[in-house]
């Protein structure tokens, strides 16, 4: 990988776009202090990855954004690209054959960074693995500050090791494994959930079927109900009909009797005028009709009075067959509403058992993701281990 140039506009000192061609050979910058050259040098940093502004000597992110001077205004962005030069593109595909590569990031106050591979927008995760796959980064060997040297010389076997893997070009493996690893503890804690969900929902499962069965037999119990109140009701108004038919009949017959002795009366009476002052025997029989007609008329009254009494029994049988209508449409509409509950907690069954399919699917996707990163991590855990081999063998080699 190399180096062809550096463009940067709005960060830091560098208020207007400025272009630096990075030539074969040796490249320096030269100048007083002050002027600005530490910020390159922070600019190959931040473009790379840095997510520390204390390593960009600032106090927030937004610092490396131009603040103005008493001649230029403050701007509202920063932007950094670098154009590298390439014969093969790691990251992508080992056959793909590339020229140049330009890397951009941009900042903007107040919204965070931005990245940008050949003007096509990345995560920051991938630009870091872009240049890790090439043994670059923000905090590689391959950027020496001042005072570096000695912390490479006096490093630890660990530092030493990293850095020998960086210079091997397999410092990308590492940021891919423990990728790897970050996935599959992810899988492994999402199937731990599913399996509480699953636990969960079958305990749900087994309290709304017992419900569902505890509905069912109160349905089944209270259509029995119904239908012996239905048939006690029509029994009640059945006989009500009857004695309405029975009483009835006797009041009709009853005033039958009342005209015909009203007919009597009157004939008695004419032949009564007829027969004034006729024989003492026709006295006697008239005193004689007299006494029957009194006693006819106290069962006209008797009559009349049980024919009132039955008016009201019949009112009062009214009202009866009206209130038992009323409680009929009541118990109805009671029978309704518990179909619909019925018909609720079956359409609740259906949807966690279509839940639980769909949670099962979930399930069998996760395996299957777990096993696919299980195998790339073996495999990249594989290339590593062939990598390290490699290098050890070279050096044996050039020390001998």
């Amino acid at each position: 990988m190399e180096l062809k140039k550096i463009k940067l506009h709005g960060f830091k000192s560098f208020d207007k776009l400025t272009e630096f061609d990075i030539l074969h050979g040796l490249t320096g910058i030269v100048g007083p202090n002050g002027c600005g050259k530490s910020n390159v040098l922070d600019s190959l940093q931040w473009v790379m990855g840095e997510t520390s502004y204390k390593n960009l000597r600032g106090s927030e992110m937004d610092d490396v954004i131009f603040s103005g001077t008493d001649t230029s205004a403050s701007r509202n962005f920063a932007e950094v690209s670098v154009i590298l030069n390439s014969k093969q593109n790691v990251s992508v595909s080992s056959n793909n054959e590339i020229g140049e590569y330009e890397i951009k990031r941009r900042i903007e106050r107040n919204s965070g960074s931005k990245y940008y591979i050949n003007s096509i927008e990345k995560r920051a995760k991938d630009v870091q693995l872009f240049f890790a796959d090439h043994s670059l980064g923000p905090h590689s060997v391959s950027i020496v500050k001042q005072g570096q040297i000695n912390q490479i010389i006096e490093s630890k076997p660990n530092e030493r090791r990293k850095i020998l893997e960086e210079a091997a070009g397999i410092s990308g493996l590492h940021h891919r494994k423990h990728e790897a690893q970050l996935r599959l503890n992810a899988t492994k804690t999402n199937i731990d959930r599913i399996s509480d969900i699953l636990n969960e929902i079958g305990s749900q499962l087994t309290s709304l079927r017992k419900q569902s069965n505890q509905a069912e037999r109160f349905k089944s119990i209270v259509a029995k109900i119904r239908q012996y109140e239905r048939e006690i009701l029509q029994l009640d108004w059945y006989d009500v009909q009857t004695k309405e038919t029975t009483y009835t009949n006797g009041i009709s017959n009853i005033e039958v009797k009342i005209n015909n002795s009203k007919a009597e009366i009157n004939k008695s009476s004419e032949e009564a005028e007829d027969i004034i002052g006729k024989i003492v025997p026709i006295k006697v029989d008239l005193q004689n009709t007299q006494e029957e007609l009194q006693q006819k008329n106290g069962d006209e009254l008797n009559l009349k009075n049980e024919l009132q009494y039955t008016v009201e029994r019949i009112k009062n049988n009214k009202a009866q067959i009206d209130q038992i209508k009323y409680d009929l449409e009541r118990e109805t509409k009671n029978t309704l509403d518990q179909d619909e509950q019925l018909n609720y907690l079956v359409a609740k069954k259906n949807e966690i058992s279509n839940s639980i399919d769909e949670i099962l699917k979930v399930e069998k996707n996760v395996i299957e993701a777990s096993t696919q990163a299980t195998k790339n991590y073996k495999k990249l855990e594989s290339d590593y281990n062939n990598c390290l081999s490699e290098i050890v063998q070279k050096k044996l080699k050039e020390k001998i």
